[in-house]
């Protein structure tokens, strides 16, 4: 790889570091302990180059409807967890006309004092993060689509996930309850994946085993191995198969000890448990059907909620069987939650929280709801609806508006 490929890592980097005015000054809550400052986006979906800077714990960015604002918020969870929360391709973050993206943020993890810039920055703790990102090629040359770096030292994915923490809610996410199985999957590994080292090192393994595994499975459909060759990938399979059934089990556990909700609400696992008998009663189905018919990638969970107001578990019930609309947007509601307090409680530290044009979809109590579950993280909300502005204002004691300039998604 040329030197001129490395030049890319910091296009614009001069204008990344340019120093605010003397007087700008910055609010924090009490409790904050990352602060995201500085964003830099470079041909990242349809901006040639924006740079904001962020001032207050809570920050509102309004623009139209495909106007940019979601690329905010997946540019920020980029930085977070080393993906895309929409896209299913690398080359879709980069712009059309470009070869190379880059996404890059100036991150304060000390509160600092609410004085003079200069002052302010003086002595804390700074982070910088950025992700690369390429369609494989940079100038004829084949490379690898998405690099990560830390104060400009170039870092595995493993080492750079979760340097940020960030819980995104969109949307989309109303279907959680009542969505397929997954979406709640992606809900599982969202949270784990951002601080759990030995899940990410599980899934990346699973997932590896499991394509090589379904190949296998088909050649012998096909008549071209034997099913003797399964062996070896079976081992690994229940191997990390079993570990991130581990994993997900704690996860639910302190949900159900830790969070609270106005309605009594409860997180029911259900692996599809693998183990080597379960593989053996099965191979003649996974032969025929082609495929591995049981592991985590089939897990799943449902929220139940609670019926009347005294009795044992066998109360609970079925959220989306017997619910309410209202009472699966509060279910909904409790699972976003159940992220924010996992991750604090994993870490010790806050995560931004990024609502992405959620209230929109929201009556009045909901949109309520979901802005009470600010509880000391930055926070960066999207909205198209200039009307909501005032709402969101009475909310908050300082909020920073933002307005985008030209963009689309």
């Amino acid at each position: 790889m040329d030197q001129h490929f490395y030049a890319l890592l910091a296009v614009n980097a001069i204008l990344f570091v340019v120093e605010v005015l003397v007087s700008t000054k910055l609010s924090y809550s009490k409790s904050q302990d990352m602060f995201l400052h500085k964003l830099l986006l470079q041909d990242f979906r349809l901006f040639s180059q924006q740079i904001l800077e962020f001032q207050d714990q809570t920050s509102l960015i309004i623009a139209p409807n495909a106007g940019g604002k979601s690329s905010i918020l997946e540019a920020i969870y980029l930085l977070a967890s080393g993906q895309s929360f929409r896209a299913d391709k690398v080359e879709e973050m980069i712009s059309f006309q470009a070869d190379v993206a880059q996404v890059k943020a100036k991150i304060y993890s000390q509160q600092p004092k609410n004085t003079a810039e200069n002052d302010l920055l003086s002595g804390l703790d700074e982070l910088q993060l950025a992700v690369l990102l390429t369609r494989g090629q940079v100038n004829g040359k084949r490379t690898k689509k998405q690099h990560y770096s830390v104060n400009d030292n170039k870092r595995l994915k493993k080492d750079f996930v979760g340097n940020l923490l960030a819980v995104v809610f969109r949307p989309e996410d109303m279907r959680l309850i009542e969505g397929s199985p997954s979406r709640r999957r992606d809900y599982l590994n969202s949270s784990l994946l951002l601080v759990d080292r030995e899940y990410q090192s599980a899934l990346r393994q699973y997932e590896q085993i499991l394509r090589r595994r379904n190949k296998i499975l088909s050649s012998i459909q096909e008549g071209t191995q034997s099913p003797q060759a399964l062996t070896y990938w079976d081992m690994g399979l229940i191997k990390h198969g079993e570990k991130l059934q581990e994993k997900r089990r704690e996860l639910s556990e302190f949900i159900n000890s830790i969070v609270e909700a106005p309605l009594k609400f409860r997180f029911e696992y259900q692996p599809s448990t693998i183990t080597r008998d379960k593989l053996e009663a099965r191979r003649r189905s996974e032969i025929g059907a082609g495929f591995t018919l049981i592991g985590p990638h089939k897990d799943d969970f449902e929220v139940q909620i609670k019926l009347g107001a005294r009795g044992t578990g066998k109360n609970f019930v079925s959220l989306d069987a017997y619910g309410s609309r209202g009472q699966k947007r509060m279910g909904v509601l409790w699972l976003k939650k159940a992220e924010l307090a996992f991750l604090k409680h994993k870490t010790n530290k806050s995560p931004l929280l990024l609502l992405d044009d959620i209230l929109s979809e929201l009556d009045d109590e909901n949109r309520l709801r979901v802005l009470q579950l600010v509880d000391g993280e930055q926070t960066i909300i999207t909205t198209a609806d200039e009307d909501l502005v005032q709402e969101i204002q009475d909310q908050f004691s300082s909020l920073q508006i933002i307005k985008l300039k030209s963009a689309s998604d």
